[in-house]
């Protein structure tokens, strides 16, 4: 090999060497998965499509990957006060004492929806739609009602007739937003389910013919595998599952709403909710009571559907709380969550949730601008 070839070899070992240490450089700089932010949230099913969705586009955009689990609201405010997660999910607001107990926690609203009867009745023509009243849903919950053809459902219902068969009624079996919503609007219609059963995130349901589900997903299955059963889950849920639901009765006009995001954004639009500032006490806030309430005296209330909530993540106002919380962590969730309340609330109608007024996105906003972490705005 004479000097020319020589001098060559070594020019391209010389490039291939630089070249490997470009190429190893650039790699240890773009994001991999051990570099790659990890959040945890969990809790409400009511919103659990939503929030994946989100989190899903969310990763491919930013190194941040949102972990939720939909474990119900229940069990996601546990989680959250145990400091076993860094944001809880729940369609119910932290009643006074959770709240009291947490110190400074953040409500965010992030999603509206609605929660809809199902039914599984083999019997019907294919996509026959049920009407209900709110006393009738209370009275079938308190055990009074306990077959399809009582008089009480066959009187909003001519097909109901000869359907004689016992209702099975489905119900959660694990601590849920889902059912704090439902009880709250049978309780705010029937005074004797109130005074019987009450609201809340777990209730002692006095129907004998009762079988529980896990879940919005849980009570899905458990109507679409039992003839002859009613449940309630989360709108998204009886879509997505193919499932029967029924209209409703709004208590404004009389007439028979049925479940859309149109009809579930009709009933927001017509709520004046005064909403506290996000590091207040937020049990008092439902846009279900405050509907009912508007519905005693204005009856224009036209193709509004009653049953419609909020869903909030819920937050410590100071991030170094969070076990196993860094500034970085803290600054990643902040931002994740700005971007669900604004841009990501495109996803919300394809998956048949509401997006959130614009002055709520701005509560949302003056909200997380309050984060901090050992005291420092993020």
């Amino acid at each position: 090999m004479n000097a020319v070839s020589r001098i060559l070899m070594v020019g391209i070992v010389v490039v291939i060497i630089v070249v490997a240490g470009v190429t190893y450089w650039y790699l240890s700089q773009t994001p991999t998965q051990a570099t790659r932010i990890k959040i945890s949230g969990a809790g409400s099913t009511f919103m659990a499509y939503f929030v994946q969705k989100a989190a899903y586009e969310y990763a491919q955009k930013y190194p941040v990957d949102i972990d939720y689990a939909p474990i119900g609201s229940g069990a996601g405010i546990q989680q959250f006060l145990a400091g076993t997660v860094d944001f809880g999910g729940s369609d119910a607001p932290l009643s006074t004492q959770q709240w009291q107990q947490a110190g400074d926690a953040l409500h965010i609203p992030v999603i509206i929806g609605g929660v809809v009867i199902i039914y599984n009745i083999p019997d019907l023509p294919p996509n026959t739609h049920l009407n209900f009243t709110g006393q009738v849903l209370a009275d079938i919950y308190l055990g009074k009602i306990t077959k399809w053809n009582d008089p009480a459902l066959v009187s909003l219902n001519s097909e109901l007739k000869n359907i004689n068969q016992p209702i099975i009624v489905v119900h959660r079996s694990d601590g849920s937003g889902t059912t704090y919503i439902f009880t709250q609007y049978l309780s705010l219609v029937s005074q004797e389910f109130a005074q019987k059963v009450g609201y809340g995130v777990s209730v002692n349901w006095p129907a004998p013919n009762k079988i529980g589900g896990k879940g919005n997903e849980g009570v899905a299955a458990q109507v679409k595998n039992n003839p002859y059963s009613i449940g309630y889950v989360e709108f998204t849920y009886a879509v997505k599952n193919n499932l029967l639901y029924g209209y409703l009765e709004n208590p404004s006009t009389g007439e028979f709403v049925e479940p859309t995001v149109k009809t579930i954004a009709k009933t927001a639009d017509y709520v004046s909710l005064s909403l506290p500032s996000g590091d207040k006490d937020w049990s008092s806030i439902s846009i279900v009571k405050s509907f009912l309430e508007l519905a005693k005296t204005n009856k224009n209330l036209s193709g509004a559907y009653p049953i419609v909530s909020f869903a909030y993540i819920i937050m410590h106002k100071e991030l170094s709380k969070v076990p196993n919380m860094t500034k970085e962590k803290a600054k990643a969730l902040v931002d994740f969550l700005k971007w669900l309340v604004t841009d990501a609330q495109q996803y919300a109608e394809p998956l048949y949730y509401v997006p959130l007024p614009q002055s709520v996105r701005n509560l949302d906003l003056q909200t997380l601008s309050m984060v901090t972490f050992n005291g420092s705005n993020l």
